[in-house]
């Protein structure tokens, strides 16, 4: 663990996902097929603090542990809603499923491409099961509003895996947090 270093909160899908231009995209869009295209492909923007950290880890010769993809927390509700609109309707399961493929290609995409060599592991879903329960998390947890069942899980676990061996991450560790 010296050498390695990981975010904390800024690499959450509420620090990573641009809501508002996804948002302004979706509304502007001319055609329908333009909306759904939109719909299932958010807009990734790091920030400034997450974007020093991994320039830091860089310049120290450290790894980067991405932490984390998948959270029922910290995931604004914006991220399961048609048009990335807080009040509008849940999407289906499919465009969920494809929302969170392309977001998670596009994070990976772009940790491979501006930080080659840099990741090291993900923590691809964190919490998705209830510390009292033993249980994954039904309630307080859109993921499973959306899917009505846990298969995010490995969805989530399979897409980032087919992402590392596309953008030759093949030594990427995944895990569960």
């Amino acid at each position: 663990h010296m050498n390695s270093m990981s975010p904390g909160n800024n690499m959450k899908p509420m620090y990573t996902v641009n809501f508002t231009a996804s948002a302004n995209a979706y509304s502007g869009a001319a055609t329908q097929a333009e909306k759904d295209s939109i719909n299932i492909c958010p807009m990734i923007q790091f920030n400034g603090n997450l974007i020093a950290q991994l320039n830091w880890a860089q310049r120290q010769g450290f790894t980067f542990r991405g932490h984390t993809l998948v959270w029922h927390n910290q995931t604004p509700t914006a991220f399961f809603r048609t048009g990335y609109s807080s009040t509008s309707s849940y999407v289906s399961k499919d465009t969920m499923t494809l929302r969170m493929h392309n977001y998670i290609h596009e994070i990976i995409r772009v940790l491979h491409e501006s930080w080659p060599g840099l990741l090291s592991a993900v923590d691809v879903v964190n919490e998705a099961v209830d510390d009292g329960t033993g249980k994954v998390r039904t309630s307080g947890n859109e993921w499973y509003t959306v899917f009505h069942d846990s298969s995010y899980i490995m969805d989530a676990f399979q897409f980032a895996r087919e992402a590392a061996m596309e953008y030759g991450e093949t030594q990427l560790k995944l895990y569960y947090n």
